[in-house]
């Protein structure tokens, strides 16, 4: 029987998540490793290396996922030599980014339940490499999915990329209640390790690692075909936060990617933040639903 998913009686029918999978390299690196290899690596003085130091104790990150072996991340360069090209970098990412992306959609997969050849769209979400075709096409290749799969890949999104593609899947789910959408994210940050002494760059060292995850989105869970809902997504929305465009940058080099992070970020965030959810949530559940000015609010 048909379980109808359909959103305050008007009928609109709302996409759920369906199914739920992540999947990690099978490197695993401590913080306190990370900044002893960085520190020798660059030959960094007493300054820096207390500086990075704090920069890693403040993370608050105890371990973390990585692609290849950290003295490979590091390329075996010292820091007065040229660093590893883009090529070389994107070369990794091509080899390894499917198959963790694989790993991640095949656990999604078995937790959503269904036949995997109800799939009818996948979604490849990632900003850390570049691949032709796109990662959605090699997920659909290596999962056996139908040749008729459609295709849609979310390329240079940065770190809200993954809710740019579960948005992209919900749409697609909600225009048709026999669409399976699998979206899949895969980042691999840890290749384009920079020898860059400036803080930024250094914070960047100390908090992004590699994964990936993915969801099979849907409407109407078929209790019969063993789905359930496990989240709703009921709406999404954007703001562009004026004269901000600068405070974070993924630049292209030939050398790789290279992060520009400004430590006025969390300021904008939380100066815009909250009216961006209560408009989120007024449009959503109705104009009583947020903007109180009752002090328990947060």
């Amino acid at each position: 029987q048909q379980q109808q998913q359909q959103h305050q009686g008007t009928g609109r029918q709302v996409p759920c998540i369906l199914g739920l999978g992540t999947a990690v390299p099978e490197f695993v690196v401590r913080q306190a490793e990370v900044v002893d290899e960085l520190v020798n690596w660059m030959g960094l003085d007493a300054k820096d290396q207390s500086r990075l130091t704090r920069i890693a104790a403040a993370s608050r990150v105890q371990t973390r996922h990585i692609s290849v072996p950290m003295r490979d991340t590091l390329w075996g360069r010292r820091a007065d030599e040229a660093p590893a090209s883009i090529d070389e970098r994107n070369a990794a990412y091509r080899k390894l980014a499917p198959g963790l992306a694989h790993r991640a959609c095949e656990a999604a997969l078995r937790d959503w339940g269904g036949a995997w050849g109800d799939i009818t769209h996948v979604v490849g979400v990632s900003c850390t490499g570049i691949l032709v075709p796109g990662l959605a096409f090699h997920v659909a290749q290596s999962l056996g999915l139908s040749s008729r799969v459609q295709r849609t890949n979310v390329g240079m999104m940065g770190c809200f990329g993954a809710c740019s593609g579960l948005r992209v899947g919900a749409g697609l789910a909600a225009l048709d209640p026999r669409h399976r959408v699998l979206v899949v994210c895969c980042e691999l940050s840890s290749l384009h390790v920079q020898p860059d002494r400036r803080a930024d760059a250094l914070v960047g060292s100390m908090l992004f690692a590699d994964g990936a995850s993915a969801v099979v989105v849907g409407c109407n869970p078929v209790a019969a075909a063993r789905e359930r809902a496990l989240f709703e997504v009921l709406r999404s929305d954007a703001v562009v936060i004026p004269d901000t465009q600068q405070l974070m940058g993924w630049e292209l080099t030939g050398s790789g990617w290279n992060l520009t992070l400004s430590k006025e970020i969390p300021q904008a965030i939380v100066a815009h933040v909250r009216p961006f959810v209560e408009r989120l949530l007024r449009e959503e559940l109705g104009s009583g639903a947020a903007g109180s000015n009752n002090s328990n609010n947060s």
